[in-house]
């Protein structure tokens, strides 16, 4: 019978084995291509690599290239890709690698997700990984192990040494993790001490000038994939400057040939593609000659006019995008109306860009101007015919705490999150006294009357319990934790708007941690938005909301850094003014994408009948997110 013991010398012998075994014979492509499996929930079946996916399998293989950057829209296999670069280096080219993640729920959701059903039903795999070491983040196996880390971690980058660092979604990344720096500068020292090291970042783009993948890309040899034209055989890339649609039947999509300007329907897109070819557009400099690219190996690397040999610069990078995907949800016609859909929304406009184009998104620079919200003031509410705007579907409500006083904003929300301010209130008292806080739940018990001949209460209120009444907040809090949840403002700048609470304080009371630069960014977008509909802020004709109070809505402004060699935004209140209606509007989206209502449908809401002040409680008819009650 083996002891650990031998166990443990069994297992090192195997890895000795695996390390001094000649380099394999096969490629990444290959080797998918002969033993892959994808899992029943995809639809089952061997893998087989699609052409513009080959150019990208081979790079990460390619002993000439040290780094590969993708920079690629969602529909294009690029997750599968990853565990294909994962399996091939645990069975057929055995070595260390390190994994890393946007955050540490995303490492391990991964390692859940996608990890483990390849691990299962990839044979080649069966076994590879040692029980006895297997844990989500971590898997060793015969000459190597595999770790998993989120970028967002201050110490998950120490003591680990790899020869592949795969940056999946790094656009993502904070731009330091507090006390260790930059998290792409941390995954790649990691590798330092490879000479054969491999360094494969690969993402959905975001905003321009702020994109890690996108700087990335822009420092590579720039491939892009080129496809024949069916009329005229005119090769050339998929734009979408030459994809052209009735408005009225986005299903006629079809691209235009940019030579001989005839038109490429969706049936020619799969011999297209199966006879498109990677190809780099960067102008190099070789032979001291500076060159446009002209003439292209089978790798898509430039070819010197002077040396006639291919010209390697040691980073491959791509660009794809949904327009070449064969999946039903990335057909042209679906990707017009999509686009339909979505052109009028910045918000929505700026996620098509990212994730279906493959591209970042260009904004204006944000300006908020006071008077321009006040001129535009609605007559609606208490002080028009008292009631709600018949396209209100759900009350929240949030809550600042100052020394002296609370001060309350209420809003209404509709389809696609259109919101419309309802009233704001001032309660004069210190917080932790218990007349300033009666004041505030009668407040936040009122019933607003619909158009539609029923009353909505408020049905979730979040309070900022940030200051000096921190502990007497947050036990507030937890009487009413049926119903109010404590907030506070996070200081990382491009940390997500929302993310699941904290039990971290003496009172073990769920505490959500906002993402307020995120949320200002994008709340600064929606007051902006020209014409009501998804997003859009609607403000009432009312004593509560008079110019005083579009100054302090308009009262920060966006002051541009940079970390670690990444530019990004802060916004600041560099005139010191007062900006609590500008930061109970921020708080108000937050619980808004907290708890995530459907706003799709009219609640029944509360007849007069049913309603008593006595024994009414607004969580009866409200079910919060599961992150609420985590």
């Amino acid at each position: 019978m083996l002891t650990h013991h031998h166990h443990a010398l069994l297992h090192t012998w195997k890895s000795l084995q695996a390390i001094w075994a000649p380099p394999p014979n096969l490629t990444i492509a290959q080797w998918g291509d002969r033993y892959y499996q994808l899992p029943l929930e995809h639809g089952g079946g061997q893998w087989v690599t699609k052409n513009f996916q080959k150019g990208i399998l081979d790079a990460m293989c390619d002993s000439d290239e040290e780094r590969i950057s993708v920079q690629k829209s969602m529909r294009v296999g690029y997750t599968k890709m990853v565990n294909l670069v994962i399996g091939y280096h645990m069975a057929a080219d055995p070595c260390s690698i390190l994994v890393v993640q946007p955050t540490i729920p995303d490492a391990e959701g991964y390692s859940k997700d996608e990890l483990a059903p390849m691990l299962e039903d990839v044979p080649a795999l069966s076994g590879k990984v040692a029980r006895e070491d297997d844990t989500l983040t971590k898997k060793r196996y015969a000459g190597g192990t595999l770790t998993l880390v989120g970028a967002n971690t201050e110490t998950g980058f120490r003591r680990i040494t790899v020869r592949v660092v795969i940056l999946d979604e790094v656009s993502a990344y904070p731009v330091d993790t507090g006390t260790d720096g930059d998290p792409v500068r941390q995954a790649e020292g990691r590798s330092f001490s490879a000479f054969n090291r491999k360094i494969i970042a690969g993402s959905t783009p975001n905003r321009f000038g702020f994109c890690r993948i996108n700087k990335s890309f822009l420092a590579s040899d720039q491939r892009h994939f080129f496809v024949p034209c069916p009329h005229c055989k005119h090769m050339h890339v998929l734009e979408w400057k030459n994809f052209k649609y009735p408005s009225q039947n986005p299903e006629k999509a079809h691209f235009v040939c940019p030579s001989c300007r005839k038109e490429i329907t969706e049936k020619y897109k799969q011999s297209m593609t199966d006879a498109g070819e990677w190809r780099s557009v960067k102008p190099f400099t070789c032979c001291e000659t500076e060159q446009e690219p002209s003439r292209w190996d089978d790798r898509g690397r430039p070819i010197c006019k002077e040396c006639d040999t291919p010209y390697i610069s040691g980073h491959a990078g791509f660009h794809i995008w949904a327009a070449y995907s064969d999946l039903p949800n990335a057909r042209w016609g679906k990707l017009a109306s999509y686009y339909e859909d979505v052109k009028d929304n910045p918000e929505e406009k700026q996620v098509f860009i990212n994730t279906i184009l493959g591209e970042t998104y260009r904004d204006d620079a944000v300006t908020l101007e006071s008077h321009n919200f006040y001129e535009r003031r609605e007559e609606y509410g208490d002080e028009h015919d008292g009631k709600l705007p018949e396209g209100v579907h759900v009350i929240l409500a949030s809550v600042d705490t100052q020394d002296d006083r609370l001060e309350l904003c209420v809003a209404g929300f509709g389809v696609k999150e259109e919101t419309w301010l309802l009233n704001k209130q001032i309660f004069h008292g210190r917080p932790d006294d218990e007349s300033t806080q009666d004041q505030l739940l009668r407040a936040l018990s009122k019933l607003y009357s619909h158009p539609a001949g029923f009353h909505l209460p408020i049905s979730m209120c979040a309070l900022d319990v940030q200051g000096h009444f921190y502990t007497d907040m947050m036990l507030f809090c937890a009487k009413h934790s049926d119903f109010i949840i404590p907030i506070r403002g996070g200081n990382k700048v491009n940390a997500p708007a929302v993310t699941p609470p904290s039990r971290n304080n003496m009172h073990k009371i769920p505490l959500y941690t906002l993402g307020v630069n995120n949320i200002k960014t994008r709340l600064a977008k929606r007051l902006n938005y020209k014409y009501p509909g998804g997003g859009y802020i609607h403000f009432p004709i009312s004593n509560e909301f008079e110019i005083d109070y579009f100054e302090q809505l308009t009262s920060e402004t966006v002051v541009r850094e940079e970390v670690n060699g990444i530019p990004y935004e802060r916004w600041q209140n560099l005139r010191k003014a007062r900006n609590e209606a500008w930061d109970l509007l921020v708080y108000l989206l937050a619980l808004l994408w907290l708890i995530n209502p459907d706003l799709s449908e009219l609640p029944e809401g509360i007849s007069d009948d049913e309603f008593d002040d006595e024994e009414y409680d607004q969580s009866d008819d409200y079910h919060v997110s599961e992150w609420m009650n985590s």
